[in-house]
């Protein structure tokens, strides 16, 4: 451990302090508090798994369990699948099977290590989450909880040291390395006095890591150039991150770093600055406003010289400060862990490193603090290569990926198909490394034959003369997932009586759960037959988060936006469609939004483009081509695209989209799915589609997209320039069925969107209205019922698509007395419930009073609404 793992510690601890209590509600399940749900789980655990009662743990006992994990908590991220989950891990696995995989973990034979790898190897729906929670909670001094969070906040640290592999038959050494980083760490925190830190054990660490593992990271600009880094140091010797604005501070003084409000920041810059532009005074502002109240204790600061180089890694350990001595007075005090390092800017980053402050992705941010760690304690000086290779032939590549997969497992190699070279050429094809010599005999070996062209040289190329000796090979499945790896141990070989005759020996590391690939990398990583991958991308595979996109609604988001690139929602109001698409877009790595909400009034000219009238200096109407919202963030995500792809094109305002070569779009498109921009259109179906897209509707089909193979470009009628959209742009559009049936929707938007229901979930309602108190539990359990019992009765008399959702009852779940959820029972019902039936049921009131039990008119008194609403049900 370094020497100074207090220093590194400490703004981390200020941090959990401050945020404690709020993070405590945040993690709450159940009506219990974070520090509560902790101490239950011990309790349960210690209590149930023990060697007395774990033969007779049942699938219900399971069940509590797991519906206090807070490893499926982070799954479900507080939304309405936590329960189901919870059952489908227990049935997947089964209890039978669960109940033996912790017993054997907990008291089997043999080392820790060993055990641990081998009920995660065995186990296809266990990973280090669940297992390692399982050992933290049943020994909570003794054991770490491991998840992709706390990685994350070990690399922000520096201290991430683990050698051993994640996956595997390593996996249970590495848990036990992970956990002798994460003891150095309990044992620093627990010297401070504040109570919950003096007495913590690993599950309250893993709190802690929580917060780590979510700090912010941020690109400052140390001067022009890295002025107050190279040539005036005083950031390096101040030990400060600073930000301009002398002007500010001569008229504000300390009383500018005391602004909360980013309204008061902007009133400050355009009274100091009256000569700028708005949007130049609103740019400054957001500058000043993010240095000053974003930051926040434990960011980490990028100091970098332009768009070339990082020149320092720091994090902050105060508040924002004000010393007009400096030439950029506004400043904070930093901890520079990596004071002279020297990495490349990232290509991807190169748009963000122009400006004064700029927030970075987590995945913007890593690649660096781990580059930046290599070059301050290099481990390895060797240049280790990783690889993804199919082990099919050149004929079976799109229906049998995996023909060749038993005979390389068997033999110890991988191949490749191009028998032809070895064919013609034997043991002097090693001797052609030339690659204009290479390409030329390549192109005479596959003359004639019709699945080969000469452009494809360089992967038999890369095969034999890049990959090099202990070089690491990734064997994907089509491109769902990973089923094992190999590192190489010989150069290239011939062997004609094999169906691979030129090939290399290695050996291997099957897993026995497969590696789901993630649909950000799934282009990167299985582009072609033989493809060299980065070590971030090989990494980021390896080291995946508990990912909420594994959630079944997800997965059929996803499905569908990758097939079609638009889907809408649709069901009866209230039932959580505009919430789902958010929390899907929030769950989605490096994605960026919209929010638009159509109406009867809305128009081709608000959407696409169209002529605003204007006023000139002299007070004249003149009219000018606006941008609507969709051509706005059809370039944008255009932009995103091109420099995510290293592509120097931009689709500027004002101007048409680019033409692009096929090799650029080719480049484009395999980066498509890692820079998502999605527009949601909330109630889709109340706009006049035909009006609202006009000629453009045909352009949203995939195949139809910009650097695609069928793609279109139109011309825009008012501003006469070129017109495509993206393939990275994606659309979510929500639609309440009660207002117009999916039906009725303009056929040519039906055919181009995926359509996903979204019902009522009376399992999310009851999970989230759950309380300690019974008086306060009878009001919500009555609650649900009602729900469920007028949707039934919707549906018997009228149809299911004018039911009640159940986000109109969620008011209650912050009620924690009865008076409070009787009263918020009462006012949603009488004046949200009950007004949505009048208006369904406006001229048929024998149906409303069939579908509510009354002519609608309810008591004043609280309880006697309660008695009445009871009797309306039965």
């Amino acid at each position: 451990m370094p020497d100074d793992l207090h220093t590194r510690l400490q703004p981390y601890i200020t941090r959990f302090q401050k945020n404690f209590a709020e993070q405590e509600k945040n993690n709450s399940i159940r009506g219990k508090s974070g520090l509560e749900v902790r101490d239950y789980l011990k309790a349960k655990i210690q209590d149930c798994f023990s060697e007395e009662k774990i033969d007779h743990l049942t699938r219900d006992d399971f069940i509590d369990i797991y519906t206090h994990s807070p490893t499926l908590l982070r799954y479900a991220s507080r939304g309405p699948d936590l329960h189901e989950r919870v059952e489908s891990l227990i049935d997947e696995i089964g209890s039978d099977a669960f109940r033996g995989k912790i017993k054997y973990l907990l008291y089997g034979n043999g080392n820790l290590a060993e055990r641990y790898a081998e009920v995660i190897n065995s186990t296809r729906s266990l990973n280090h989450e669940y297992t390692s929670e399982i050992l933290s909670y049943y020994s909570p001094y003794e054991y770490a909880c491991l998840n992709g969070t706390a990685e994350r906040a070990l690399t922000f640290l520096g201290l991430d040291t683990t050698t051993a592999p994640k996956i595997g038959e390593g996996r249970g050494e590495y848990y036990l390395q992970f956990t002798a980083i994460a003891k150095e760490i309990l044992d620093e925190i627990r010297k401070d006095p504040d109570p919950v830190l003096h007495n913590a054990d690993y599950p309250t660490l893993d709190s802690f890591l929580n917060q780590v593992g979510w700090i912010n990271a941020w690109q400052v600009a140390p001067g022009e150039g890295g002025h107050f880094w190279v040539d005036d140091p005083v950031w390096k010797e101040k030990k400060i991150a600073s930000i301009g604005y002398q002007e500010v501070v001569d008229r504000s003084g300390e009383k500018i770093v005391g602004l909360r409000d980013y309204q008061d920041i902007l009133d400050e810059m355009k009274e100091t600055h009256p000569d700028w532009s708005i949007k130049r005074v609103q740019t400054h502002a957001r500058f000043v406003h993010n240095f000053i109240n974003s930051v926040d204790y434990g960011d980490i600061i990028c100091a970098n010289k332009g768009k070339e180089k990082i020149l320092a890694i720091g994090r902050v350990v105060s508040e924002a400060k004000v010393d007009p001595s400096l030439e950029y007075p506004i400043y904070r005090d930093v901890d520079w862990f990596y004071p002279d390092i020297d990495v490349a800017v990232p290509e991807k980053m190169k748009g963000k490193c122009g400006k004064t402050i700029t927030q970075l992705k987590h995945g913007e941010v890593l690649p660096i603090l781990r580059a930046a760690h290599t070059q301050d304690s290099p481990r390895d000086p060797g240049n280790h290569q990783y690889w993804s290779l199919l082990p099919s032939s050149r004929m079976q590549e799109t229906y049998a990926p995996l023909k060749h997969w038993d005979e390389w497992q068997e033999k110890g190699i991988i191949g490749i198909p191009w028998e032809m070279l070895a064919e013609k050429y034997g043991d002097t094809l090693f001797e052609f490394s030339d690659p204009d010599v290479f390409r030329e005999k390549f192109r005479k070996a596959v003359e004639g034959d019709p699945f080969e062209k000469p452009a494809s040289a360089y992967m038999p190329y890369d095969f034999l003369f890049t990959m090099e000796e202990e070089d690491t090979v990734v064997i994907p499945r089509g491109r769902q997932a990973v089923i094992g790896q190999a590192r190489i141990v010989s150069g290239p070989k011939i062997d004609l009586t094999l169906d691979f005759p030129v090939y290399r020996e290695v050996t291997w590391e099957v897993f026995e759960n497969e590696i789901p690939i993630p649909i950000e990398l799934q282009s990167t990583i299985v582009g072609k037959r033989l493809k060299k991958i980065t070590q971030e991308d090989y990494e980021a595979l390896f080291h995946q988060d508990a990912d909420i996109m594994e959630d079944p609604e997800f997965r059929k988001i996803t499905r569908l936006l990758t097939a079609k690139n638009q889907v809408i929602l649709y069901g009866p109001p209230g039932t959580g469609k505009t919430y789902t698409a958010q929390k899907y877009i929030a769950a989605r790595p490096g994605a960026t939004s919209a929010f638009v909400t159509f109406h009867p009034s809305f128009a081709y000219e608000d959407f696409i483009e169209g002529l605003r009238p204007r006023t000139d200096a002299e007070g004249r109407i003149c009219y000018e081509i606006e941008d609507g919202i969709f051509k706005t963030l059809c370039r944008d995500a255009f932009n995103a695209l091109m420099e995510r792809a290293g592509i120097e094109s931009r689709w500027e305002e004002g101007e048409g989209v680019p033409a692009l070569s096929p090799r650029e779009e080719a480049e484009a498109l395999a980066v498509r799915d890692r820079v998502p921009v999605f527009l949601v259109v909330d109630e889709i179906n109340r706009g006049d589609i035909p009006r609202i897209f006009g000629e453009l509707i045909t352009l949203l089909e995939k195949d139809k997209r910009l650097c695609t193979g069928n793609a279109l470009v139109t011309t825009l009628p008012y501003s006469k320039t070129h017109f495509g959209i993206p393939p990275n742009l994606f659309v979510i559009g929500t639609m309440n069925t009660a207002d117009r049936s999916i039906a009725l929707l303009d056929i040519a938007l039906r055919r181009r969107f995926g359509f996903i229901e979204v019902m009522p979930d009376y399992e999310v309602l009851e999970e989230t209205l759950a309380s300690g108190d019974p008086a306060v539990q009878e009001v919500f359990d009555l609650a649900a019922a009602a729900l469920r019992e007028v949707n039934a009765r919707i549906t018997e008399h009228y149809d299911r698509d004018h039911q009640i959702g159940h986000s109109y009852l969620m008011k209650l779940r912050g009620c924690t007395t009865r008076d409070e959820a009787v009263e918020a029972l009462q006012t949603t019902w009488e004046c949200e419930v009950l007004p949505l039936l009048q208006e369904y049921f406006y001229d048929s009131p024998q149906t409303f009073r069939e579908c509510v039990g009354s002519d609608g008119v309810m008591p004043d008194d609280g309880e006697e609404f309660i008695r009445a609403l009871s009797a309306n049900l039965t």
